[in-house]
């Protein structure tokens, strides 16, 4: 948590603890906004995949796992690496779009309900691999 800025405060939610739904108050953490952090600008997929695209990092907070990054996505496009390396954007459908939308409002819900965690307006989805054995260089 030392990279992304938050923070707490008490909120009625319903968490699930221990199979029930919490209920009392409930310390939650709100993680800020990446918008707020870069002046109120917003990146799109393709920016984001630039630097992120083939990158190791850590998924399944709190009990961390480390992945790759395959793809990054918005709500109008998933970007990820062709055959030959390069970046590659795929628009969206309407069904995708639909389906975009439904992933994101269940991440968004889970995070909430399950961890304590508010993660606020989510614009961009990094979608992950997870790492499998030890290679050794």
């Amino acid at each position: 948590l030392t990279t992304i800025k938050t923070s707490a405060e008490l909120r009625k939610i319903g968490v699930n603890v221990f199979g029930m739904a919490s209920r009392k108050e409930s310390i939650i953490l709100q993680l800020k906004g990446l918008a707020s952090q870069l002046g109120g600008q917003r990146l799109g997929a393709a920016q984001v995949a630039a630097a992120l695209l083939g990158q190791r990092c850590w998924v399944k907070w709190p009990y961390l796992q480390e992945a790759v990054v395959e793809a990054v996505s918005d709500s109008g496009a998933k970007v990820a690496r062709g055959a030959g390396g390069q970046q590659e954007a795929r628009a969206h459908g309407a069904a995708e779009a639909s389906e975009w939308q439904q992933e994101r409002q269940r991440i968004q819900q889970e995070y909430l309900n399950k961890q304590g965690v508010d993660c606020g307006e989510v614009t961009l989805l990094v979608h992950v691999r997870p790492c499998e054995g030890l290679v050794r260089q």
